[in-house]
């Protein structure tokens, strides 16, 4: 049996899944399929040491030839780098754009071209073959590729290749109708919505070789609860939950913290960060009250195993963390209304100071083109005869600007405070709907 690496995955074989007869899953590559072995061969043979001149030739013969042609009749969706954007199907019409270029490497491509149609063939052995649960592919755009691997796993395979940055690898994994989600990635990230956690269960860099590792996430679950139920539900699922909460609560106790800001499930960076202030009262309302959004996804696990306490815990935390929002929205008020105040006046003799300031300008544009018109222009010429003309410009700048620079970072202290205030509110509205829906049922 031929032996391959994970970085040949795609280019040399595709990453596989299959299952012993015990149900135990395990980790295979199959070696990519040549349907017409002697004419790919040949063909491969050609293009290794091959000029560009070569490759125009041979991508004629191809044309021509009775058997190879056939490549033209698949409509392949080949990716051919998994990340760049703007990339064409390898398409007959595709070629030919391909080798009407003069500055498109043409050997590569054809390299390429072969590279997809063998990549074509074994995606449909692997369709037709029993034993293989799933495999890895380099299809271009959104594909969605759902596995039933048992009676009581499935697993989609998710992937966007070829957009740029809105390329994704993601897996989202399936036990008995419940997808099992890293729950604790809302703590974990300081800025992350409620679609982000539970979207998928693995996430992964855009890479061929990072096909091993999402097949080996699903083979390593499978086979745990193979081995022991009990305990593949205390990783995957009470694990998880419980986690959760005991990460909320160090949100509740303490103010330094360790946040993902860049990277995937298995390569991370992360930024230990101090949070004070209002800050640090902001995150925690956002935080524990946004953990009520998961509670009804949480109670779904309720036929797997007792997540009672989960969900009792979640609820005081919230219950305890109102009174301080409460608190802090009648704080921030009391400091928001002074400056809003102060703003009102503020606001009237800045709009008639920039106004004047405005009409001032337009007058240095009107002297400036004067200038222009008279052959005399120079900067120095402008500045200074429009001194000549407004002798008084310079105080009026003096003041203009110290009006500019107070109206500037009153509206920044006013837009701050709002912003607090407005997600606070919105952080109570979330609380308060939880438990009057709870009380209503």
């Amino acid at each position: 049996m031929s032996f391959f690496q994970p970085s040949q995955i795609n280019t040399n074989a595709v990453c596989v899944l299959k299952k012993r007869d015990n149900g135990e899953m395990f980790i295979a590559y199959e070696p990519l399929v040549t349907p017409i072995q002697a004419e790919i061969s040949q063909l491969e043979n050609s293009l290794r040491f091959a000029t560009q001149t070569r490759a125009k030739e041979l991508y004629a013969q191809i044309k021509e030839h009775p058997i190879i042609k056939s490549f033209f009749m698949i409509q392949s969706t080949f990716c051919d780098d998994l990340i760049q954007t703007w990339q064409e199907d390898y398409s007959e019409k595709r070629l030919e754009q391909i080798f009407s270029s003069q500055s498109v490497d043409k050997v590569a491509q054809l390299k390429l071209f072969v590279l997809a149609f063998k990549l074509h063939h074994t995606y449909e052995n692997c369709k037709t073959d029993s034993q293989i649960l799933a495999y890895s592919h380099r299809m271009k755009g959104w594909c969605t590729f759902t596995h039933q691997l048992n009676d009581h796993f499935k697993v989609d395979f998710e992937t966007n290749f070829g957009y740029g940055i809105a390329t994704f690898f993601c897996i989202r994994l399936n036990f008995k109708g419940i997808d099992i989600v890293p729950l604790t990635h809302w703590v974990h990230y300081q800025i992350v919505n409620q679609y982000e956690v539970i979207r998928c269960s693995q996430q992964y860099a855009a890479q061929h070789e990072n096909w091993f590792r999402a097949m080996d996430y699903v083979k390593t679950a499978c086979n745990l609860y193979l081995l022991n139920e009990t305990a593949f539900v205390n990783q995957y699922i009470l694990g998880e939950c419980k986690q959760f909460v005991k990460e909320l609560h160090k949100i509740i106790s303490q103010n330094i913290f360790t946040f993902i800001t860049s990277g995937y499930h298995f390569v991370i960076q992360n930024e230990e960060k101090k949070l004070l202030g209002e800050e640090l009262i902001s995150y925690r309302a956002s935080k524990i009250s946004g953990s009520l959004t998961f509670v009804k996804y949480i109670q779904s696990y309720g036929h797997i195993t007792d997540i009672s306490n989960v969900i009792e815990d979640i609820e005081k935390l919230n219950l305890s963390i109102r009174p301080v929002i409460e608190s802090a929205i009648l704080r921030l008020t009391q400091l928001l209304e002074p400056k809003q105040r102060k703003m009102t006046g503020l606001y009237i003799l800045y709009h008639e100071l920039r106004d004047e300031n405005t009409q001032l300008y337009n007058e240095r544009q009107r002297i400036q083109q004067e200038m222009y018109k008279l052959e005399k222009y120079h900067s120095d010429f402008t500045e200074e005869e429009f001194n000549l003309q407004y002798p008084g410009y310079k105080k009026f700048k003096i003041k203009y600007d110290a009006n500019l620079k107070l109206f500037t970072d009153l509206s920044k202290e006013i837009d701050k405070l709002e912003a607090y205030i407005n997600q606070y509110n919105e952080n109570l509205a979330v609380i308060d709907a939880y438990f009057e829906a709870k009380n209503t049922n």
